[in-house]
């Protein structure tokens, strides 16, 4: 008959048994480890975006508001491009033409109204004013403005940050297509005022070749 210290969990037995055990150990110590560096990151994690308008008018100041052919296109069926076009400007910002919104004398944009404090447009506003402060470089989301003073105001709900980032994106996009699309319509606009002033002035040679034959 066996030995009793043969059988069952003889020194062997006990060194697996404690090896499981110590493995057991490290295991859940390497995951501490790692949740206790999870929380670490989320509470060292940029605040969530948050916003809510004050109506201060300070982007309206401070901010060159451009205009998309988005915008353009959505005045011309809504009828507020009569109200705008006196306002529209074609200027260069940071090397690229750009159509804008005139400004009054004081600085702030002319579709801001000094005492409600509103856009007067403010339903089909520029889809530039829709997504500030937030705007989209292609690969990430950003601040247009660290001075906004609708920043970190209020709660924003998921369904508002998703709007107004399909906003950034949209206006990202449709910024795009104005930078590629402007170029061409001026070089085309400039050909055709050529074209006109050289018919123009054609037909004035014309007229004063026909006078100098009468006399």
């Amino acid at each position: 008959m066996p030995r009793k210290k043969d059988i069952g969990n003889g020194k062997t037995g006990s060194k697996a048994q404690r090896s499981k055990v110590e493995k057991v150990d490290k295991n859940t110590h390497k995951k501490g480890t790692e949740k206790s560096k999870e929380q670490d990151t989320q509470d060292h994690r940029p605040p969530k975006f948050k916003f809510v308008c004050q109506k201060c008018g300070l982007c309206c100041k401070n901010e060159t508001i451009s205009i998309t052919f988005t915008d353009l296109d959505r005045w011309v069926v809504d009828d507020t491009i009569y109200r705008v076009t006196h306002l529209l400007r074609i200027e260069e910002v940071d090397g690229k033409l750009k159509i804008i919104l005139k400004k009054d004398d004081d600085g702030i944009c002319n579709l801001y109204h000094r005492d409600n404090k509103n856009c007067t447009i403010y339903e089909t506003r520029p889809i530039f004013c829709r997504a500030f402060p937030l705007g989209f470089d292609g690969e990430n989301y950003f601040l247009k403005s660290t001075k906004c003073k609708g920043l970190n105001r209020g709660e924003m709900t998921k369904d508002q940050l998703k709007a107004i980032r399909s906003d950034a994106f949209d206006e990202h996009i449709a910024a795009r297509q104005v930078d590629r699309v402007f170029p061409i319509l001026q070089g085309l606009i400039l050909n055709k005022l050529l074209e006109q002033s050289k018919e123009l002035m054609d037909k004035i040679s014309d007229a004063k070749q026909n006078e100098e034959l009468k006399e």
